[in-house]
């Protein structure tokens, strides 16, 4: 058994994309804990509840990196120099999309992405190795433990969840053309701070049993739902990993090739609305025809299921400790 690192996560936590970011690296803190290390996550920019995730597994969550370290770990797209600074003391890794990060001043690189490739990092040294595709995709340990087995296929119920922030402001009119179908429920993550949660609350108080807020974590809504209206992130992983078929949602061009890349893997509906004139619209219609379509919803949810065995913060971790022996 490797010895317990001193690992302290270096995290952009800002905006919707950092939130993701944060979340992933959640994953990976709860995995190396559950291993026996120490982690520390530091970032000025951290939401109260992402921090409290963060210590409910037994990270310790502070804004300015304090004691000494063994591995760095850096995920952010404005976090460049800080990667170079931390590399010149001992090793780091990097969590990265698109190579946006330096990578040839890390030892290990990891992208968890399914249009990760090689030649994303053709200027890597030899001596940085590469974790690279959704052998490693980071999925929450809560989301790994929902049975599913009993969840009968040709049921109508509907997951909605663009991001807590939900940036295209898509919820709230989704939801409301979804509701409008008469035999289609609805269960809605939004953040509690989004402008249009009320507007939503007043939806759901309007339909009954038919429609409710998630409680927080989404894993009550994920044991559920039997096709997920989702954003183009890493929720993407966690519903392909219980089989459940989802209409994607690209709002940003980060979003871009890994929505592309799951539609080429078969496991989900993807839909562009970054320029859409109507993009609730777009992507009601795409989870209306899904779902009227159970053929369709069985061969995305099995394609999906095949790729994501719930493992990839495990095998992260043992790499990570590989890397600090």
């Amino acid at each position: 058994m490797t010895d317990a690192l001193r690992i302290a996560v270096r995290v952009d936590a800002g905006g919707a994309i950092g939130v993701g970011h944060a979340m992933r690296c959640a994953t990976l803190a709860e995995a190396l804990i559950e291993a026996g290390h120490v982690v520390t996550v530091v970032s000025a920019s951290m939401p109260l509840w992402v921090a409290d995730r963060f210590r409910a597994s037994g990270a310790v969550v502070e804004a300015h990196s304090t004691g000494p370290v063994d591995v760095w770990i850096v995920d952010g797209y404005l976090l460049g120099a800080e990667l170079i600074e931390f590399a010149e003391t001992g090793p780091v890794v990097a969590i990265d999309d698109n190579a946006e990060l330096p990578v040839a001043a890390a030892r290990l690189v990891v992208n968890q992405n399914l249009h990760a490739r090689r030649s994303l990092y053709a200027d890597v040294p030899d001596n940085t190795r590469l974790l690279l595709g959704p052998t490693y995709a980071m999925i929450r340990s809560d989301v790994r433990s929902i049975d599913r087995s009993g969840h009968r296929p040709g049921g109508r119920s509907v997951l909605v969840s663009f991001g807590g922030t939900d940036p295209a402001r898509l919820t709230a009119p989704v939801t409301e053309m979804l509701l409008a179908l008469p035999d289609v429920a609805v269960v809605v993550a939004l953040g509690t701070d989004h402008p249009d949660r009320p507007e939503v609350q007043r939806l759901i108080d309007s339909h009954g049993e038919r429609a409710a807020f998630d409680p927080g974590d989404l894993t009550a809504a994920l044991r559920t739902a039997d096709v997920a209206a989702i954003g183009g992130g890493s929720t993407l992983w966690e519903v392909a990993s219980l089989g459940i078929p989802a209409v994607a949602a690209v709002v940003a061009d980060n979003q871009v090739a890994g929505t592309a890349a799951a539609e080429a893997y078969g496991f989900v509906v993807g839909v562009d609305v970054r320029s859409a004139s109507d993009g609730a619209r777009t992507v009601a219609d795409a989870v209306t025809a899904l779902l009227d379509d159970v053929v369709r919803r069985d061969q995305l949810g099995s394609a999906g299921h095949a790729l994501f065995d719930g493992f990839g913060a495990r095998r992260v971790v043992e790499a990570i400790e590989d890397l600090a022996r």
